[in-house]
């Protein structure tokens, strides 16, 4: 989208009071998404306002031009821009600047956390004991607890390797991925604290 006027995406995003902006295109991105925050859209001309579009050659549906929101912004202007400072001057992104901070903090505790997720899989009792399996007879191993445990931990370690895609958990929010991933890494420690115990028995 671009703008009929002199003013920069930098300027505009100063007024609507974006910080650590680091370039003309971050500033763009970010008043974008202010506006929009706002409610400063109308209904997508293309779509109608659906989402869809005409089948693509991948099979997809979806408008390119609101990439299946049904929404596009509105002409960026001064007189856009100065209307938007005076609302979000008066606290009205506040909220939704809140949440987009908890969100980018989920977003960033999500890459560690699988990784002790992967470590916990792969190094935990479980495996430890089904890699000690390698070379016995087939059907041993499959009626064996460590089998059976192998199956369920990978079931759950799974999950995880869908929660950590935003492609695979694009419905979830960044909040909902890392409380679910959470709950897998309790699960994975869980099987395997039990299959040790049981194992030691």
């Amino acid at each position: 989208m671009e703008t009929t006027n002199t003013a920069t995406w930098t300027a505009y995003a100063a007024a609507l009071a974006c910080k650590n902006v680091r370039d003309e295109r971050d500033a763009k991105g970010r008043v974008e998404r202010c506006l929009a925050a706002l409610g400063y859209v109308r209904p997508c001309a293309r779509c109608g306002g659906g989402g869809h579009y005409s089948r693509n050659a991948n099979g997809d549906t979806r408008c390119y031009d609101c990439t299946g929101r049904g929404e596009v912004l509105q002409k960026v202007t001064p007189r856009l821009v100065a209307e938007a400072a005076k609302r979000v001057a008066a606290g009205e992104l506040d909220a939704w600047r809140a949440a987009n901070v908890v969100a980018a903090e989920a977003k960033r505790a999500i890459a560690p956390l699988m990784a002790d997720i992967n470590a916990a899989w792969s190094k935990g009792a479980v495996h430890t004991a089904y890699k000690a399996m390698r070379g016995i007879d087939s059907d041993i191993v499959v009626a064996s607890p460590a089998y059976r445990a192998a199956s369920l931990i990978n079931d759950v370690w799974g999950r995880a390797k869908d929660l950590e895609s935003p492609y695979r958990a694009e419905t979830l929010s960044q909040v909902d991925r890392l409380a679910q991933l959470r709950e897998c890494a309790d699960l994975i420690n869980e099987i395997n604290a039990a299959f040790a115990a049981y194992d030691a028995a």
